[in-house]
Order: structure tokens, then C-alpha cells, then sequence
């Protein structure tokens, strides 16, 4: 016993006492995470029925302590999560963003969209509070998440871009015009704009609207309503008394109201005790006042005042301006950085050229000028990459940056090169994908030497690499996605003049078809498509023409094909068109345009343009202009096809 507490004091267990600390240390374990359980399982459960007493720290730990073993559990944490988002700093912001997208949620129990609240936000700091809100590393955060959110579009951009205007030569090759000046979406159109999307209740005044606002108060988020007088109104409104915990009897009262919410029109007395006159309907429901499973959103006073215009715009559009808003950042705190890496901006670059976002693209041409030094040094093909396929579909003027990018990716020893770099065989695979993305034009011109170079050599470089490409385990997907890039490679180099027979070699020839036998480009598609096809189809059948849907043309599938007429329809849905600038955000950025363009993505370009070469004739149906009556979709699909 003497020998072993000597060993002990030197610093040596024994192997009987280490065998005990090491049960002592499990134990202690065991109960740390049952304790951990436990409040896990009772963690939402004691959030719902403390929900007024529980303040941002609090909530924000619970949030970062907490195993929650589903998504039933992680949800309810988000109940009333408006009363939380001003006080959220930027970090915090930034934190939960991550957390909601990497257990993939998007709604709290109540059925409230948390990532476009937090959307919302972030244009409100970034528009209101401070231009660079956000550090570079908090952007490049936030735009790794950003890229994996859509919006569905609501129905009055399809209003709008129903009364745009075709232009004089083709509007495929120049989109959309819409002048500014339409009636259906003008800034005193808020309630019309409200009847078409949630089929909204009566006007309401200004003056009714912006009235008992001088005494607004701030209230302790802890005990009362974040938004001024929301206890005092509802006191006052619904003649309760007056006392400290009023609020908390609001859900309920809200509840009870939610029963009765699609019959406003047999209640009206109801529906204007539970809103006052000072509440205005709006899109987002940024406001503690909204509360449980409601159709339409309100909001108070106070916070139409802190949010403004922000209040009646739709997701998509909230999107967009906020990666402008972003884009602006970057663009005034690289000012300030002497050494620039392109590190910085490829996720802004990759975000941009996901959405195709063309509304941002001189802030683009800015950044591409600020980091040209960055990108013309870059030892990473995949930064390269994004950069020039940034370039091509987000329509930026940049022609210094394409001419050094291009030349530097023709010369054969400085490709081999950076493509020696890139260790991972998926990632250069998809820089590959990008850097054709990048170089193909969709236009008759003669295209330059380099072009011709790049392309050769990416052929060259998968046909020397074959075994190690495609015989190894790579993702499907990834495979996929190469070939079907070759094949559309190869069919514009060859549309452009260069054969491939002078210059590889027999074996390299089969290895060549070999890779674009299995060719097939599958770009991104909307689900509704799939609605508007059984539309056209279902026309087409009365018509009696015959037709196939979903035919493989290599190296595109197409929507309808009808071969006796050698005539491809292609339906082209929301994500077919760029997400450019329109007035609605033209208004907020006080950016004085008279219209804007609906124009279709750099994607739908290429498809339409690879068809063409083979011979095909293709017509396409925009989503916004196909008709709603049957005799008039008999009538639009007639023309078309004759």
C-alpha cells in the first residue's frame, strides 16, 4: 500500500487504481449525460411553459447545451422567436442561421419561416444600422448557407412579368422588359398587392395606421412585449385589465382567434378587436404580435417603423437584396485590406452564380477588380473556376479579369499545374464543370485561340486521367456531372471548328467516346414544372399532336419533343430567368431605374443554343405567360407550334 501511494505521488497509477479512476470517470460520465438527456427531453417542454421568463442568453444557451434528438424536439425552441431576433448581435445571427440549416429546418411549430425572419433582419441591419454589419468571415458564413434557401415565387411577379414587354428582336435573346410604372405593384398598391398573394381583408388608412405613436415605449423583453404597447392596446382593445402578465395571455387569445381566421368577413367585429386600427397587414412576420397558425401576417407600430418597405416584400425578393447588401459590404471592407486573398469571395461569387444574379453584377465587376491580383496568382483551379463561371452567368463586365483568367488556363504546363494542386479528384472534376460553364458563348462568333486551348486541354487531361478518373470510387453524381460537361464541351468546340481526331490519338479517341456515350447535362428544374407540363400536355392531347415528354437529346433532356416536326417545347419555370433587379427592391437600394429585364439564365442559353446547332427548332413557354383559360391555352399553344 506504502509502494503504490509512492507510485501514486510520482505520477504513476497502478494498474488496480487506474482500473478504478477509469469506472469513477465513467460513472461520472454516464451521469453528466443522462443529466444531458434529460434536459434534452424536457428542454422544449420547459421552454414552452417559462417562454415569457426566459430572456436571449438564456435562450441562446439552451440552444447551444441541449441534445436534441429530433427535429419534434428542436422546433419549439423557436415558438415566438420574434420577440428574440433585435436582440441577436451579429455572431449570434450568423450562429443560428448555421444551427437551422444543418438540422434542415426551416419552420417552428407555429408554422413561421425562421430563416426568412432572419433574412429580414439582416437587410434591416445592413440597410439601417451598418453597411458592414457583417465581417467577411461572418459573409462567407452566411453565404455557405444561403446558396442551399429558395423561395417559392409568389404570385405577383407572375402578374408583373405578364405585362412585360417582348423586345424588338427576339425576347429570348434579350428577355422581358417591364416598365416600372405598372399599376399591379406600385408603392401605394400594398393592399392589392396583399388580395393577390393572401387574399387580404379591408384598407386600412394611413392616418388610422400611424396614430398613438408618440408614447411608445421600450419594454423589458423578459416580462412584457418587445413591441410598444402591445399590452396596453390589447388591454384597452379587448377591456381587459391592465396587469403585468397581460401578454402571456395573448397566445391564447390568438389561438382562439385562428379558428376563425378564413371567416373574417362573417366577424368583422372579431377580426377588429384582436387587430387594432395602429396594426397593418404585411408579408413578413417579423412582429411578436403573430402568434400560432394564422394566414395572414401582421404588424405593429413599432415595427413598421424599424422595418419598413422591408415588411412587404416576398422571400425571393428579401433574397436577393440581401445579396446585394452583402456583395456592398465586401466591396467597402476590402478597401481596407492590403494583401487580398480570393478565399475572401468565393463563396459570394458561388452564391451569385447559383441564383444567377444579375442584379448585383457591377457590385461583382468591383470585387473581380479588387481581387484580379489574388485570382491571377491563385494556386487553386477551384477558385479560378468560380470566379470565371461568376463571370459568365451573373452577366459581369469584367473583361480584364476573363482576358488574364483564360490565358492563364490555356497554357498547358500552368493548367497541369493547378491541376496537380487540387489533391481531390471530385472538386476538380466540378471546377472542370465550372471552367466550361465559363467559357461557353451562346452566340454564331468565332471564338479565340484560348477558348480553343482551355478546352483542349480539359479533354486532353480526362482522357490521359481516364483510369484514375473514372474507375475509381468517385461519386456518381460527381461522374455524371463531368461527362455530361465533356459532351457539351465537345459539341461547341466542334461546332467551333476543332476536331478531335487530329489531335488525340486512336486509343485516346475511344477513351473520348467512352466518356460522352454517358454525356447527359441535367440542370437544375422547378417542381412546378411538372404541374405546367401536365397543363401542356393535357392541350396537346385536344390539339391531336402527337408528343414525348422527357426525351433525351444528347446532351440535354427536353421537356415535350415532337418528332414529326422536329420541334422541341421547352416550359420554362421560375429558375429558367435570372434573379435580377426589379422595383419593388429598386425602391429600398433608392436606385432610380424606368424598367428592368426578365432575361433567361446562361443554362437555358446553352441548352437552346447546343439544340439549335443539331437542327432542332426550339419554342419555349414562360411560366408567366401561359394562360389560365382553357380556350385561350388552346389558342397560345396553336400559334406556337404552327
Amino acid at each position: 500500500m506504502r509502494m503504490a501511494s509512492r507510485i501514486a505521488v510520482a505520477g504513476v497509477m497502478p494498474r488496480t487504481y487506474r482500473k478504478s479512476a477509469t469506472l469513477l470517470e465513467n460513472a461520472v460520465y454516464c451521469i453528466h449525460t443522462s443529466k444531458r438527456i434529460f434536459h434534452s427531453s424536457h428542454g422544449a417542454a420547459s421552454y414552452l411553459e417559462r417562454l415569457y421568463d426566459i430572456d436571449v442568453k438564456e435562450f441562446l444557451d439552451r440552444l447551444r447545451t441541449c441534445v436534441f434528438e429530433s427535429d419534434a424536439d428542436f422546433r419549439p425552441m423557436f415558438n415566438n422567436f420574434q420577440r428574440y431576433l433585435r436582440h441577436l448581435g451579429s455572431s449570434e445571427i450568423v450562429e443560428i442561421v448555421e444551427m437551422i440549416h444543418s438540422r434542415n429546418v426551416r419552420e417552428n411549430d407555429e408554422g413561421f419561416d425562421l430563416m426568412m425572419l432572419l433574412i429580414c433582419e439582416m437587410n434591416q441591419r445592413l440597410i439601417n444600422s451598418n453597411k458592414t454589419y457583417f465581417s467577411l468571415k461572418q459573409t462567407h458564413r452566411i453565404c455557405s448557407v444561403l446558396k442551399h434557401i429558395k423561395f417559392n415565387r409568389p404570385s405577383y411577379l407572375i402578374d408583373t412579368a405578364h405585362h412585360a414587354m417582348a423586345s424588338d428582336s427576339s425576347p429570348y435573346d434579350m428577355g422581358f422588359r417591364v416598365a416600372s410604372s405598372f399599376n399591379g405593384d406600385t408603392e401605394c398598391s400594398t393592399t392589392e398587392k396583399q388580395q393577390r398573394i393572401m387574399g387580404c381583408t379591408k384598407e386600412r388608412s394611413q392616418a388610422e395606421f400611424t396614430e398613438r405613436t408618440s408614447n411608445a415605449a421600450n419594454v423589458n423583453i423578459v416580462n412584457e412585449a418587445e413591441c410598444g404597447k402591445h399590452n396596453q392596446m390589447w388591454s384597452q382593445s379587448a377591456g381587459c385589465s391592465q396587469s403585468p402578465n397581460m401578454y402571456t395571455k395573448m397566445p391564447q387569445a390568438m389561438g382562439e382567434h385562428r379558428k376563425h381566421t378564413e371567416t373574417d368577413a362573417e366577424c368583422p367585429e372579431y377580426h377588429h378587436l384582436l387587430f387594432p386600427q395602429n396594426y397593418r397587414e404585411v408579408l413578413v412576420p417579423v412582429c411578436e404580435c403573430n402568434v400560432g397558425a394564422i394566414s395572414s401576417y401582421y404588424s405593429c407600430q413599432k415595427c413598421c417603423n424599424r422595418y419598413g418597405k422591408l415588411l412587404q416584400i416576398s422571400g425571393q425578393d428579401h433574397l436577393a437584396l440581401l445579396i446585394a447588401l452583402l456583395g456592398r459590404s465586401i466591396v467597402i471592407q476590402s478597401r481596407a485590406i492590403r494583401k487580398r486573398h480570393e478565399n475572401a469571395v468565393t463563396s459570394y461569387l458561388t452564391l451569385s452564380s447559383h441564383f444567377s444574379s444579375t442584379m448585383n453584377s457591377h457590385i461583382l465587376g468591383t470585387i473581380m477588380a479588387n481581387y484580379l491580383a489574388a485570382f491571377a496568382t491563385s494556386k487553386s483551379i477551384r477558385n479560378i473556376a468560380i470566379g470565371l463561371q461568376a463571370a459568365k452567368k451573373c452577366k459581369v463586365r469584367c473583361g480584364v479579369f476573363k482576358k488574364k483568367v483564360i490565358a492563364r488556363l490555356a497554357d498547358l504546363a500552368e493548367f497541369e499545374s493547378l491541376c496537380a494542386n487540387e489533391r481531390n479528384m471530385a472538386t476538380l472534376l466540378i471546377a472542370f464543370n465550372q471552367i466550361v460553364s465559363g467559357i461557353i458563348c451562346t452566340n454564331k462568333l468565332p471564338i479565340s485561340q484560348n477558348v480553343k486551348n482551355i478546352g483542349i486541354n480539359i479533354v486532353t487531361y480526362l482522357v490521359d486521367n481516364y483510369e484514375r478518373i473514372f474507375c475509381n470510387s468517385i461519386d456518381q453524381d460527381t461522374l455524371k456531372s463531368a461527362k455530361g460537361s465533356a459532351k457539351l464541351l465537345v459539341d461547341y468546340l466542334t461546332e467551333k471548328g476543332v476536331d478531335f481526331s487530329r489531335i488525340l490519338l486512336d486509343d485516346d479517341i475511344e477513351k473520348l467516346d467512352a466518356i460522352l456515350a454517358d454525356g447527359k447535362v441535367e440542370y437544375f428544374k422547378d417542381f412546378k414544372t411538372s404541374d405546367l407540363h401536365k397543363q401542356v400536355a393535357s392541350v396537346l392531347s385536344m390539339l391531336g399532336v402527337n408528343y414525348e415528354e422527357e426525351v433525351y437529346i444528347n446532351p440535354h433532356f427536353c421537356d415535350v419533343f415532337l418528332r414529326k416536326s422536329n420541334l422541341v417545347l421547352e416550359i420554362d419555370g421560375p429558375y429558367h430567368f435570372c434573379t435580377g433587379i426589379n422595383h419593388r427592391i429598386n425602391q429600398i437600394l433608392k436606385r432610380n431605374t424606368s424598367e428592368y429585364w426578365i432575361k433567361y439564365t446562361h443554362n437555358s442559353r446553352i441548352k437552346r443554343f447546343i439544340l439549335g446547332i443539331k437542327g432542332y427548332q426550339v419554342v419555349h413557354i414562360p411560366y408567366f405567360r401561359w394562360p389560365t383559360n382553357r380556350q385561350e391555352q388552346l389558342a397560345y399553344l396553336r400559334k406556337l407550334i404552327n
